[in-house]
């Protein structure tokens, strides 16, 4: 039976993707005044967003709630094996590590943006938009080639007793995969922290240059970073 944690979560996180939704919907309805890589990216991170809300039910919520005699047990045990064919659940498993590369990713990319923005800013714009592709290549690329052991190794959910309940698990080993994931993570934060640190100071001299909507930009970049800091140091405890 859910807990109520986990309808909390369900219903918090549906509130908010909804919420996300519809600004989303105003910026393509209106996409004359938002055409650019900064919104561009907020669209990205959105989509990266919801796949990882949605792929996370799979990995980690669903099972996590779902005790030895609940409704969905029969199917978390029909896939508790590590040696029979494990797909698609290995491929979901991959995405889940792949979502924490990238979710850092695009969080340094706005911040480096609205930087970008600030030191050039007759420029800047032609610049995000020649490279704009190969970067969102790079990041979805790069965690790909450090999770491929997950996605050719069968994945399986084991039931943990004193957590009552479900954990996927992979036969890879995935010592490795942990130790460039948080050695990533730590030079990202220190990155987009240095960016936003930077970007605070050219905000403070060319005060008079940057209009009320381009400050408004940069602290959604900034929250998102705040928020990214709080997740690193959860992580790490």
């Amino acid at each position: 039976m859910p807990t109520g944690f986990f309808i909390l979560t369900i219903v918090y996180g549906g509130a908010s993707f909804l919420v996300y939704t519809l600004i989303i919907r105003m910026m393509l309805l209106k996409w004359k005044d938002y055409n650019t890589t900064f919104f561009k990216l907020y669209i990205v991170e959105y989509v990266f967003n919801l796949l990882t809300f949605i792929n996370s039910f799979i990995t980690l919520r669903a099972p996590q709630h779902t005790c030895k005699n609940c409704f969905l047990s029969s199917f978390f045990e029909s896939q508790s094996s590590p040696t029979d064919s494990s797909f698609p659940l290995h491929i979901f498993f991959t995405i889940h590590y792949c979502m924490a590369f990238i979710q850092y990713s695009m969080i340094f990319l706005l911040s480096l943006n609205r930087l970008s923005m600030m030191i050039f800013v007759n420029s800047y714009e032609k610049c995000w938009r020649r490279i704009f592709p190969w970067i969102l290549i790079a990041i979805v690329v790069f965690p790909v080639t450090q999770t491929w052991s997950i996605a050719t190794s069968n994945s399986y959910y084991l039931y943990v007793e004193k957590l009552d309940g479900y954990l996927a698990k992979t036969v890879a080993d995935v010592t490795g995969i942990l130790d460039v994931l948080l050695t990533f993570m730590g030079v990202i934060t220190i990155l987009t922290m240095s960016t936003n640190i930077l970007a605070i100071i050219r905000l403070y001299f060319l005060a008079d240059r940057i209009t009320e909507v381009e400050k408004n930009l940069f602290f959604v970049s900034f929250v998102a970073f705040v928020i990214q800091c709080i997740a690193a140091g959860d992580t790490v405890s």
